[in-house]
């Protein structure tokens, strides 16, 4: 996308991001129910027949304390997360506006490449130390970030 807008314009990468969704849509539909191991748990409805609702199940998903609460966690990173970069590009537009966009290339990037990297060493200690200390470790990062931007 920082290609995008460095040698078309900022508002082809809406474009661009509005056609990626026909891959997406295209990957999304080739996926089987049968690939998914998720099994929800049966509503017996008086018949003999079991079949799950769907107002029973988002009910019953509902009913998890523990998932809601990462739920909310989850969407409050991102809320923060999808705020700082952009305005870490002002402030870096604000200063060297010939070079906000090469940094925030950068940013961007680096951040997705140290993803990649540690991605598999994170689902090695998440089989040995549990999922929440990596996931404290995770949200831990954001607050670090905000105070090196500052």
């Amino acid at each position: 996308m920082g290609f995008i807008a460095y040698f078309l314009s900022y508002r082809a990468i809406f474009v661009v991001a509005a056609a990626l969704v026909l891959p997406l849509l295209l990957t999304l539909s080739r996926i089987q129910p049968s690939d998914i191991p998720f099994r929800p748990r049966l509503v017996h409805s008086g018949s003999s027949r079991t079949e799950p609702a769907a107002e029973s199940r988002l009910r019953s998903l509902c009913k998890i304390r523990g998932l809601l609460i990462f739920a909310g966690c989850v969407f409050l990173f991102q809320m923060a997360n999808a705020s700082m970069l952009p305005l870490a590009g002002e402030a870096f537009a604000y200063n060297e506006e010939a070079l906000s966009l090469a940094h925030r290339h950068r940013a961007d990037h680096g951040a997705s490449g140290h993803r990649a990297i540690m991605a598999p060493w994170a689902g090695r200690r998440a089989n040995t130390w549990g999922r929440r200390p990596l996931l404290l470790v995770g949200f831990t990062a954001l607050p670090i970030r905000a105070l090196v931007f500052a």
